[in-house]
This record gives C-alpha cells, sequence and structure tokens, in this order.
C-alpha cells in the first residue's frame, strides 16, 4: 500500500508493507502522523551514510515503533518491522516534528494573504489545525 500526502493522517494506522518512493517521504509521513496524531517520536535507527534504514519509536513510554529500509526489488522504502497501537495518550504539547519550515509550507497561502498575521492568530489556528499548543517563537 503506497502512502501519499492525500492520507487522512488523523485516521491512519501504520503497518508492514507500506511504501514510500524514498526516505525523505517516509520521514515526511512520520512527521505528518505525529502532528496529526499528537506523538513524540524519535529516529532510533538511521544509517546516515547510505540512508537506506530509518527506525522511529514513541518517546511517551508505549512499545510503538517502525522501521523501514530501501527494498531493491520494488525500489522504494517499505515498512518491514512494525509495533502499532499505542498505550499512550495524546500529547498537546509541542510536537518535535512541528517545525517552522513545515508549518510554512501548510500555512503558505494565508501568509500570502496575510502578510501581518498576528502571532496570536498564529498560534490559535495552529491549536485549531493540529490540536498542538505552540508557543510564541515558533509562531
Amino acid at each position: 500500500m503506497v502512502v501519499s500526502n492525500v492520507t487522512h493522517w488523523t485516521t491512519f494506522e501504520w503497518r508492514v508493507g507500506h511504501l514510500f518512493p524514498n526516505g525523505k517521504s517516509f520521514q515526511d509521513a512520520i512527521a505528518r502522523y505525529t502532528i496529526f496524531q499528537g506523538r513524540y517520536f524519535s529516529v532510533v535507527l538511521s544509517d546516515k551514510k547510505r540512508g537506506q534504514r530509518l527506525g522511529v519509536k514513541c518517546l511517551l513510554g508505549c512499545n510503538f515503533s517502525l522501521y523501514a529500509s530501501w527494498d531493491s526489488a520494488t525500489n522504494c522504502f517499505i515498512v518491514k518491522v512494525g509495533k502499532s497501537g499505542h498505550s499512550c495518550v495524546r500529547n498537546m504539547d509541542k510536537d518535535k516534528q512541528l517545525k517552522s519550515n513545515w508549518m510554512a509550507q501548510q500555512f503558505l497561502k494565508i501568509f500570502k494573504a496575510r502578510s501581518h498575521w498576528p502571532v496570536k492568530d498564529i498560534i490559535e489556528t495552529v491549536k485549531r489545525a493540529y490540536k498542538v499548543i505552540i508557543k510564541k517563537d515558533l509562531a
């Protein structure tokens, strides 16, 4: 099953066999999932020299983890090992995956329309859209 940007992240469930065109798209999917689901993930395995293995683990004390690697047979990144199902609860504090570049991409149309968008409104919009509370410096 191929995962794309049109995936509904609020109800998404990870499974072994999910496909991604490359490691960057896998990392982007992880970021979107953590933001929409209110989870904290950390990269626990990374083959930085070749960029062919990536793993993530939930930092909130549950057993959730995923490992994906490059599969030359399918010519894509594939989730090969996964423990799905969170035993932790959603966290509304700032997610480490929620970065200013990512928010700028999501709200680009609003930024173009409102060049002087107040920080207070940005914080409230992120809170409503992603159920995450951000600080003024990130907004």
